[in-house]
């Protein structure tokens, strides 16, 4: 599969398996996935404090989904806003978000860097980059370093990570570039 190809399949998976619980009884997995789509929509919209409010309850809710965890930690690494951000909690979530996979998926290793960065461990933050670059090397991940080598953390412009959208039963994507955030409660 190509890069962006896996993102697709991992927005259809994340669906199917909320959908999946959903059938056995278990609503959590798919309200969980409400809650992130709505932390999409607020990060989009620039309220990170809402964004990361409704990451931390998505992820608290099923921690077998990764991405609002990601989500979480990329925001408390990279938010514009500085008085937000809080690199040693974006590790616990960063780690507990790459655990899931137990795999080495390269969004989710920048994301630890970014977060190791914005603890001030530049050199970690570095080699993680490197290692997210050696799977699939982008021009943000060149950002990063060049960032990470000046002793700086990466500061997101605005809105959500690359290529994360959020899901809503009926589709996956965006309409009218808006996220969409479907009703699951």
């Amino acid at each position: 599969l190509l890069h962006g190809d896996q993102h697709v399949v991992h927005r259809v998976q994340r669906l199917h398996r909320a959908q999946a619980y959903w059938e056995m009884g278990d609503k959590k997995p798919m309200a969980a996935l409400a809650i992130y789509n709505k932390g999409v929509e607020a990060l989009a919209a620039g309220d990170y404090g809402e964004a990361m409010h409704l990451f931390g309850q998505a992820a608290t809710l099923d921690c077998g989904f990764p991405w609002p965890a990601t989500h979480l930690a990329w925001t408390l690494s990279t938010c514009p806003d500085e008085r937000l951000r809080d690199g040693r909690l974006a590790i616990v979530y960063a780690i507990m978000a790459l655990d899931v996979f137990k795999t080495d998926i390269p969004d989710f290793i920048g994301t630890l860097a970014a977060a190791y960065a914005a603890s001030g461990e530049f050199e970690k933050a570095l080699w993680l980059c490197d290692k997210a670059a050696s799977i699939w090397p982008s021009e943000e991940t060149d950002r990063m370093r060049q960032a990470f080598r000046q002793g700086s953390a990466y500061v997101e412009p605005s809105g959500p990570p690359p290529d994360q959208e959020g899901i809503s039963r009926e589709g996956i994507g965006r309409v009218g570039g808006r996220f969409l955030a479907g009703d699951f409660q």
